[in-house]
This record gives C-alpha cells, sequence and structure tokens, in this order.
C-alpha cells in the first residue's frame, strides 16, 4: 500500500500529466470548431454555397424588372386597332380631371372624348396615341398628363390572338401575350390542356402568310414531352389555327 507521502506525489504526477492532456483536448476542439466554422455552408439542394446569396437575389430581381420593361416597352408599340378597349385618364397637377375605365375602339378607327372630341387612332401605337392626345387637352388644360391603357380582355389582346380547336378543354380563341414568346404547347394550355382523348403526336398549325399562301406544320408535343424535343413546340403568331385530332383507338 502507499503511504500518505507517495499517495500525494502520485496525485500530483497524475494531475501534472491530466491538465496538460485537457489543454490540448480544449485546443483541438477550438480548433475543430473554427475550421468549421470557416467552411463554406453547404447546399442541400447538391452544392455548396458560394455566399452569393443576395447576389443572387439582385440578379433575379434584374431579370424580373428587364422583364417587366420589356412587357411595358411592348405594350407601348403594340398598335391601335379596331376592337381593342382602352382606358384614358388625363390628370392635372396630380388631380384626376377624366377618367373613361372602357372605351371600345370602333370599326372606323375613330373614337369620341371628352374636350376633344373625335380622335383617329388608326395606325397609331400606344405611346403615338398618349402624345397626340396631351397636345390636344393642352388647349383646354394646363400642362396635362395622360394615361392610356389597353384593357385585356379574355379571347383578343393588342398583340393578337391564335385559335385552338379540336380535342382540348376550352377551344377557342387565345389570347398573345406581350412578351409574344407564346408557343403551340403554351396555346394548348391557356386553352385548358389537352383532351382525353386527343393526339399529342400530330397537332396541326396552320398559318395565312403575307402571300396569300396557307403553310401548315404538324407538331408532335409527345415528342417533346417524351424525348425533350424543343424543336417541336413552334411558335406561334397571331392569326394562327392550332387543330389537336383525336387519337384512334
Amino acid at each position: 500500500m502507499l503511504n500518505g507521502q507517495e499517495l500525494t506525489g502520485t496525485k500530483s504526477a497524475l494531475y501534472s500529466i491530466a491538465y496538460p492532456m485537457k489543454k490540448i483536448i480544449f485546443l483541438s476542439l477550438l480548433g475543430l470548431f473554427l475550421m468549421l466554422t470557416s467552411c463554406k455552408t453547404p447546399n442541400f439542394s447538391g452544392g455548396e454555397s458560394s455566399g452569393g446569396t443576395a447576389a443572387e437575389e439582385e440578379a433575379d430581381t434584374l431579370a424580373l424588372t428587364e422583364e417587366k420593361a420589356l412587357a411595358y416597352t411592348a405594350m407601348d408599340a403594340a398598335v391601335l386597332r379596331p376592337g381593342l378597349v382602352i382606358r384614358v385618364g388625363v390628370l392635372v397637377s396630380g388631380k384626376k380631371e377624366i377618367d373613361i375605365p372602357e372605351k371600345r375602339i370602333p370599326d372606323e378607327g375613330i373614337i369620341t372624348l371628352p374636350l376633344v372630341g373625335q380622335v383617329d387612332v388608326n395606325g397609331l401605337t400606344l405611346a403615338d396615341f398618349s402624345g397626340v392626345l396631351r397636345k390636344r387637352y393642352e388647349d383646354y388644360l394646363v400642362r396635362p398628363e395622360v394615361v392610356v391603357q389597353f384593357v385585356l380582355t379574355e379571347g383578343d389582346s393588342p398583340w393578337g390572338h391564335v385559335t385552338v380547336l379540336g380535342h382540348v378543354a376550352k377551344p377557342g380563341k387565345v389570347a398573345i401575350p406581350a412578351t409574344r414568346d407564346m408557343t403551340v404547347s403554351g396555346a394548348i394550355q391557356q386553352a385548358g390542356g389537352l383532351g382525353p382523348s386527343a393526339k399529342d403526336s400530330a397537332i396541326t398549325l396552320t398559318r395565312k402568310l403575307k402571300s396569300g399562301e396557307v403553310n401548315r406544320s404538324v407538331v408532335n408535343l409527345h415528342a417533346l414531352a417524351v424525348k425533350g424535343a424543343l424543336e417541336e413546340d413552334l411558335a406561334v403568331r397571331s392569326g394562327d389555327v392550332i387543330y389537336v385530332p383525336e387519337k384512334y383507338l
């Protein structure tokens, strides 16, 4: 057995060994913690985050802003024509003096407005028409601000429409959006989608050319869905007719 002096010496020896070990373990754990916190945050979508979340959000916001700008530019460039519905507002010093919520352009292309009377809109873009009204209203109002907007109605738009027929949920006219990037699949989707008996491999796109000739193309949306054949999804133009046939049982 160890006497008191030997026991005390043994405890001191063990303490002198244990204390440096604790310090080493503590420093090792601290180093591991610092190393882990300096690593890139894992991205559970399959890769590492580059720490550019704010930059990515800013890029997404910029893309949306550019998309809206393009849409507004396209809207200003659209030509007024009979059948379209517009809204006209005239403000003076921020106060609304004239407000016409809906005004459909008649067949002759001449509309009648308060104070200025008849205005010929044939061949004018939305921006052109706003400029004409501003000059006309300057004879009656002080520094008038004119706001003209399209009132989009179902099945028609300033950029025209396509007609979707055959085995779709809602056959009829489909309005072309301001971006004018609609394809055959997009038009069919706007028409409620394919019917249960639709033959998606033999859809017909009919287009009347400026020369008067009629061009017909066959669109295979089945190949688009199964093989990813994007070239099958043709872009549509105003006046096109899309026909979805029935599949034979």
